[in-house]
């Protein structure tokens, strides 16, 4: 059985503004260094064969941290990265929703319909999300992996296992910074074991 654990980065300057940052990077607040932390702590035990990073910095960052003392190298994978729509970059949502009403509301209540003019729709994501776990399904290696990605890409793996449509992309709960969630590999396909669990964190929300 190969069990994947899946975090997402820590919170950074940009979400902390509350912008979104898809391609563009801003640096991890002391805050999100706690939340890589706090995964690297609880994790600290789990032997990993193979670690995979989105290649953001945010990310790579955070993959680092968790990645501690561990020998195993870390690859950077393209596949991992956030939906790509380079006019909202570094734009506040709020923003976003008075100078492109239509298609914000297409992103944010239906998804199946979002075709930006540059960039990617949710189906390109869901696309190569799933070209990537169906990769890691291929090699089977009956080991623990650890993937360091982004809200969207963890969504979309979670979907996937529980064969859901980009319809109800936004129906699943919220997936925090510094969160974890496992998904496992089995003969019947893919079992969700955990979703963005923040338990870890629980003492870094208290201080």
């Amino acid at each position: 059985m190969t069990k994947i654990y899946i975090a997402r980065h820590g919170e950074t300057e940009g979400i902390l503004a509350r912008r979104m940052e898809a391609r563009i990077d801003s640096p991890l607040t002391n805050a999100g260094i706690e939340q890589a932390v706090a995964l690297e702590n609880r994790l600290k035990d789990v032997q990993f064969a193979k670690i995979y990073s989105s290649p953001s910095q945010r990310a790579v960052r955070t993959a680092l941290i968790i990645k501690g003392h561990r020998e195993t190298d870390i690859t950077f994978d393209d596949h991992l990265y956030e939906l790509d729509i380079p006019n909202w970059d570094g734009h506040k949502k709020e923003e976003i929703a008075q100078s492109d009403p239509v298609l914000f509301d297409q992103f944010s209540n239906h998804p199946e319909l979002f075709h930006p003019t540059q960039g990617e729709s949710f189906l390109d994501l869901q696309k190569r999300v799933v070209a990537f776990v169906e990769l890691i399904q291929g090699i089977n290696t009956e080991e623990n992996l650890l993937i360091v990605t982004h809200s969207g890409v963890i969504r979309m793996i979670l979907d996937f296992a529980e064969n859901k449509p980009l319809s109800e992309y936004w129906n699943r709960g919220s997936i925090p910074n510094g969160s974890l969630s496992i998904v496992r590999i089995e003969k019947q396909g893919l079992i969700v074991e955990l979703e963005a669990d923040i338990s870890h964190l629980q003492h870094s929300l208290m201080v």
